[in-house]
């Protein structure tokens, strides 16, 4: 399924959240693992999309962009949601981390910024879920976004 919307203000954007949570079967997480893969330039919604998520789940604390420590963990509900910014992983000496950091994604939802430089190691599992989000910015305040299944 796939679907696109211009977003022009926050109550925007927390309508397409409400719609990835809601395509979300929490109960197959022990099972399968679910990945948010959010492409877009710097500054395009990817994080705020992410905060708007975690808000369906009922979530209130701080939610922060994970660039510099690239993985934040939250456990909502007795749920883990993993939320990776890979923007970082460029050179070879940082992708040879990235096995650690795919360990963390089983039996969990995971929302990964940057997704383009880990992609091929998350379709080759079949038990994936994967969603695709692309975020375009149109000005300052308005975003296309483009929401599929993979």
């Amino acid at each position: 399924m796939n679907k696109k919307i211009k977003s022009n203000n926050l109550q925007d954007t927390e309508i397409l959240a409400e719609f990835v949570f809601n395509k979300l079967n929490v109960s197959e997480i022990k099972y399968k693992q679910y990945f948010i893969l959010l492409n877009g330039p710097i500054g395009s919604g990817k994080t705020t999309f992410t905060k708007m998520l975690l808000k369906q789940f009922n979530y209130d604390k701080n939610v922060s962009s994970p660039t510099f420590n690239i993985h934040h963990q939250y456990k909502v509900n007795g749920i883990l949601i993993n939320h990776f910014d890979f923007y970082r992983l460029q050179d070879s000496c940082q992708k040879d981390e990235l096995e650690s950091f795919l360990e963390l994604c089983y039996n969990s939802i995971n929302i990964i910024e940057w997704p383009e430089n880990i992609l091929a190691n998350l379709i080759t599992d079949k038990s994936n879920i994967i969603f695709n989000i692309k975020f375009s910015i149109i000005n300052e305040n308005n975003r296309i976004i483009e929401f599929s299944e993979i």
